[in-house]
C-alpha cells in the first residue's frame, strides 16, 4: 500500500495533541487523543463541513442501496455519519434492516443516535457468533500496513460474511512522475 501522511483532519492539527512520526501508523492513543479534541470542539454533525457530509451521505445511500432491509455491520465507523445516514434510510423507508456500528477508538459515539448497535472493539472478536448479512468498511485502510490488511480481509471472509464492501479507500497521488515513484519505493528500503 502506499503510505500517506495527513497533519490535520476537520482543522484540527495534529500536532496540537500528539508528536507526528512519519515512521508509526496512529494507534489507539492517537484516536483517544483526536476524538476528545474533535468532540470538544464540534458540537454535531452539522458543525463538520458540508462538502465531507455530502460525501459520506452519498456513500451511505450507495450502501443502503445495495443492501436494503439487511443486518448490516460496519467496521470502523469512525464519528458514524455514514451509520446514522443509514439508519435514517432503514426508518424514513419503514425496512426492516438494522445496523451495527464497530469501532476500536471512540469509548463512545456522541452523536450517533442510540437506537444504532454501536461496539467498541475490533472485528472480529467485537461481534464473534453473530451473523450479518452484510459488511462494509469505510475509510480503515490507512490504518494498516499490507500485511495487517490482507490479515483483516481473510478475517472478514472466515467469518461467513456472505457480501462485503469496501465503501471507500485512500487515495494518494496517482499521477506520479517516474522520479517521485522511485524515491516512494527507494525511501521504504533506506529507512
Amino acid at each position: 500500500m502506499q503510505k500517506i501522511w495527513q497533519k490535520h483532519w476537520f482543522g484540527i492539527r495534529f500536532n496540537e495533541f500528539t508528536y507526528l512520526d512519519e515512521n508509526k501508523i496512529a494507534d489507539k492513543d492517537f484516536y483517544k487523543k483526536f476524538y476528545d479534541v474533535l468532540f470538544n470542539r464540534f458540537s454535531g454533525y452539522n458543525d463538520l463541513p458540508k462538502s465531507w457530509l455530502a460525501s459520506k451521505s452519498q456513500i451511505a445511500k450507495d450502501i443502503y442501496l445495495h443492501f436494503p432491509n439487511k443486518n448490516i455491520l460496519s467496521i470502523g465507523c469512525g464519528i458514524g455519519w455514514i451509520e446514522t445516514t443509514i439508519n435514517n434510510l432503514i426508518n424514513e423507508s419503514h425496512g426492516n434492516g438494522t445496523i451495527v456500528a464497530l469501532d476500536p477508538s471512540i469509548t463512545e459515539c456522541l452523536w450517533m443516535p442510540t437506537e444504532i448497535d454501536f461496539r467498541k472493539g475490533y472485528f472480529p472478536d467485537a461481534v464473534k457468533g453473530e451473523i450479518f448479512d452484510v459488511a462494509y468498511a469505510s475509510v480503515i485502510d490507512y490504518c494498516m500496513n499490507d500485511d495487517q490488511y490482507i490479515r483483516f480481509l481473510s478475517s472478514v471472509y472466515d467469518f461467513g460474511i456472505k457480501e462485503f464492501m469496501l465503501a471507500e479507500l485512500m487515495t494518494g497521488q496517482f499521477e506520479w512522475e517516474f522520479q517521485q515513484h522511485v524515491k516512494e519505493i527507494l525511501k521504504n528500503y533506506l529507512l
